[in-house]
């Protein structure tokens, strides 16, 4: 692992990008102003001599896996922490540019964190609701930061460099870091956000590595006797006076709460991990033995703002699936179907003269009551006469789209009700 040194390019300042790039990596856009106040090394895991060497001010190639090869990186090349204050760790499908991770620097340092990330952007992909944009907070002093981005100061990285060698997924550094850290000085930096574009666990490392991610993030929590798990932001900095929300602070909880429902697309409330990350964080907040009548106003408005929406989105769902339609097919015949249509009546009543009729994959079902109906088989779809057939299952709604496209004509429309985006939460589930 030689490292090379582009002497045409001048040092930036104080602060390093490391980028393990692959052959899609979208780092050119971090450098495409030459006002900046960082340098950028990148190392290149892919299989074409020199690639991007003209890119950055340092070079090197290697395979292996992001934490180990740094480790071994900075271990051969001990004068980066020493000629670098603050040190970025980046994953190379991060959409950002050079005044962005600029402008994320000044504040690392300003503020003089030792941990830090950018928060991501609402249209990102994203494994940990915290991590996403509030944007009312120049940024939140949290208990955790991702693997994805991470922003080092000079001694953090120096008491938490040993951690990179113990795993090849990464698994459990992003606890295992404030733990050493003592939970000081770590924030999520909300003022200039970065969108990650790739699905989590999508990428090849998840597929090439004969690795058990779990048996490994175990392992690493016990060593290290990290119990921190629930995810939390304590004091935060707010954006339009720049002053410092502290929990002490009178009204801490109810411009905390009112500031996230503020901040986020009311949709969001409708993605499942994003609510239990919310309701951990409120369980963690108040005082559930005495809880004060501003503590129930904000738990309130929250309840309220979930179940508006969740009701909206079903009236929105269902107006695309059965208005202007005749014959209808539903595949599926469990608890979803029966909250949908249920809905369904609920809101059109009999303003709708639509003909049901209900599909299942499995035969001890066929020709047994269902609803107001029988259940069919699915080789039936094609001679009734369908305008559409809705595929009713949150959790195997790409399976069973897949062996439709199979086994119905192109006249009849196949729908999706789910999303493949930020929207992730089951609207027809029974207790919803």
């Amino acid at each position: 692992m030689n490292l090379y040194e582009n002497k045409s390019i001048k040092d930036y300042g104080k602060n390093l990008i490391i980028c393990r790039a692959g052959d899609n990596s979208l780092h050119k856009n971090w450098i495409n102003n030459k006002y900046r106040n960082f340098d950028l090394l990148i190392n290149y895991y892919g299989n074409e001599e020199n690639k991007y060497i003209d890119d950055a001010k340092y070079y090197v190639m290697s395979g292996g896996t992001k934490y180990q090869e740094i480790y071994k990186l900075i271990e051969k090349n001990k004068f980066i922490i020493d000629k670098y204050d603050s040190i970025m760790l980046a994953d190379d499908d991060i959409l950002t540019n050079t005044e962005n991770l600029s402008q994320l620097f000044d504040i690392f340092n300003y503020y003089k964190l030792d941990l830090a990330q950018p928060s991501l952007t609402l249209d990102s992909f994203f494994s940990h609701p915290i991590t996403l944009q509030n944007k009312e907070c120049i940024l939140r002093y949290t208990n955790f930061v991702e693997v994805m981005i991470p922003i080092f100061s000079k001694n953090a990285l120096k008491l938490c460099i040993n951690t990179f060698k113990e795993t090849k997924l990464c698994w459990g550094l992003d606890y295992i870091w404030p733990k050493l850290l003592k939970y000081k000085n770590i924030a999520i930096i909300d003022s200039n956000p970065v969108k990650h574009t790739r699905k989590v666990g999508n990428g090849d490392l998840y597929i090439n590595l004969n690795v058990n991610i779990f048996d490994e993030f175990k392992y690493l929590l016990s060593k290290y006797n990290v119990n921190q798990y629930n995810h939390k932001y304590y004091d935060f900095i707010d954006l339009h006076t720049n002053k410092i929300i502290r929990k002490q602070d009178k009204n801490y909880k109810s411009i905390k709460y009112n500031s996230l429902l503020k901040s986020l697309p009311k949709d969001i409330f409708l993605n499942h991990t994003y609510t239990i990350y919310l309701k951990n964080m409120i369980e963690s907040d108040f005082d559930k033995s005495a809880k004060s009548m501003q503590d129930i106003d904000v738990l309130n408005n929250i309840c309220k703002c979930k179940k508006n929406i969740i009701n909206n989105t079903r009236k929105k769902i269902l107006n695309n699936i059965f208005l202007n339609c005749k014959n209808i097919g539903i595949y599926g015949t469990g608890k979803h179907t029966e909250k949908m249509i249920s809905c369904y009546k609920k809101i059109f009543k009999d303003k709708n003269n639509v003909k049901i009729y209900y599909f299942d994959s499995d035969p001890n079902k066929w020709n047994k009551n269902f609803l107001d109906s029988i259940i069919l088989n699915p080789n039936k779809i094609n001679n009734l006469n369908l305008d559409k057939i809705v595929i009713s299952s949150f959790s195997y709604q790409d399976e069973i789209y897949k062996k439709l496209k199979l086994l119905v004509n192109n006249k009849i429309s196949i729908i999706k009700i789910y999303n493949n985006n930020l929207i992730g939460l089951n609207v027809f589930n029974v207790n919803s």
